[in-house]
């Protein structure tokens, strides 16, 4: 009898719901707490740049690990943003529940750069500015 073997992971994202993915992960870590739909996208040696120069994620591992810290409270979205342009999504998201970062006076707004080759993310930037966002996004690589 033969047996079928299934991939461990995979490549989900095409040219055309990479937007979709996105969105759909990111909110159900933000509202559910789940972080099973975000490692299905990560490629294995995916980099988060955090805002500030030393904050970076060498991995999928790293990344997951920071975003699902245990008892960590869903934060409340109140606008969600997203946009594709090329192979890099980006993601504004406001709420009442996001801290500060430096030098901003008032806590509500992050946006990320998510980009992709092979179907996966491969690099994760996170902005001071939904502006910055858009710039790195709109840059060629």
């Amino acid at each position: 009898m033969a047996t079928v073997s299934r991939p461990e992971v995979c490549h989900i994202a095409d040219a055309a719901d990479r937007l979709g993915l996105i969105v759909s992960a990111w909110t159900e870590m933000l509202q559910r707490g789940s972080i099973r739909a975000l490692a299905e996208v990560l490629s294995p040696d995916v980099i988060w740049q955090g805002v500030l120069p030393d904050q970076v994620c060498r991995n999928r591992e790293e990344v997951l690990s920071l975003v699902g810290r245990p008892g960590r409270r869903p934060r409340r979205l109140t606008r969600l943003e997203a946009e594709e342009i090329g192979d890099r999504v980006v993601v504004s998201v406001e709420g009442p529940d996001f801290p500060p970062l430096d030098g901003q006076p008032v806590a509500s707004r992050r946006s990320l750069v998510f980009t992709f080759a092979d179907g996966r993310i491969v690099r994760i930037e996170s902005t001071p500015t939904r502006e910055r966002a858009f710039e790195i996004a709109r840059t060629p690589a």
